[in-house]
């Protein structure tokens, strides 16, 4: 038996624009979920009619384009609500897909790793380790990554470089003494991204002087001085530093940094680390 709860109003708290406001917020969570359900059984049927015409005689009629009209009830899968909408606490699992996901560019399998070991491994670590005198605590830090920059990163593809090379990098500390065997792979996906990150950056350089660079070209040049960091090579760190701050004073100085101080506070991280001269990887 299933218990439903319906919620009514006064008539005279009817016409009240939060109520109305509320009521129109609720009615388009509603028609989206149910037009990415149907987007999803769509999508699933039209696999399943791909996988059973494969399997059939080799000449065949010629099919039409899957639609509404043609799908039948016999061709839809059952979809279960488990399926549609997993729990928001669950972990992230590596070999998950979404045809519908947005992001700058879709994932590779190895990069849905890189993305998955970012989330569950990379933040909670360094996050535990924020230091350098910031004004931000660790749990503050770890929301700023959370809240600002992932959802930033994901929508750009330099962004999305920059971050991969960081999770490659990271892990190339950890599979040199567990798995000798992959280091060499994770040192070649890494060198991939650093040159992809390197030919945005030329790019927008490239565009001349008068050209403002968003935030999204400072924080790969920031997160570059990291990976060189990394590496021990200061003086490249140092540069690629000095760089992220003429571009700074170029947009107009540290009030033009967006993402909720998550790049202020990323440069000044840079710079003590250089002065400070620490061992390890840092975001």
């Amino acid at each position: 038996m299933t218990i439903q709860f319906i919620h009514s109003l006064h008539p005279h708290d009817a016409q009240n624009p939060k109520s109305q406001q509320r009521a129109r917020a609720h009615a388009a969570r509603v028609a989206h979920s149910r037009k990415r359900q149907f987007r999803l059984i769509e999508y699933n049927a039209a696999n399943k009619n791909t996988s059973r015409k494969t399997g059939q005689q080799k000449k065949l009629p010629e099919s039409k384009p899957f639609s509404r009209q043609t799908a039948t009830t016999r061709d839809l899968p059952i979809v279960s609500n488990d399926l549609l909408i997993p729990s928001p606490v669950s972990q992230l699992a590596s070999d998950r897909t979404d045809p519908f996901a947005s992001s700058a560019r879709s994932f590779t399998r190895d990069e849905h790793f890189l993305f998955d070991y970012f989330v569950q491994t990379i933040i909670p670590d360094e996050s535990s380790r924020c230091g350098f005198a910031l004004a931000v605590t660790p749990d503050d830090w770890r929301q700023l990554i959370q809240n600002e920059w992932m959802p930033f990163a994901v929508s750009r593809v330099d962004s999305l470089d920059s971050l991969f090379l960081h999770a490659c990098r990271h892990l190339l500390v950890f599979q040199q003494l567990q798995q000798p065997d992959r280091w060499e792979y994770y040192m070649q996906l890494a060198t991939k991204y650093k040159l992809a990150c390197l030919r945005a950056v030329n790019e927008a350089i490239s565009a001349g002087p008068s050209v403002l660079r968003n935030d999204a070209t400072v924080a790969t040049v920031v997160l570059l001085g990291f990976d060189e960091m990394a590496l021990g090579d200061m003086a490249t760190s140092k540069s690629h530093a000095q760089g992220a701050l003429q571009i700074v004073e170029h947009n107009g100085g540290f009030q033009t940094l967006g993402l909720n101080g998550f790049l202020e506070s990323l440069l000044y991280k840079l710079w003590g680390g250089l002065e400070d001269a620490p061992h390890g990887i840092i975001l």
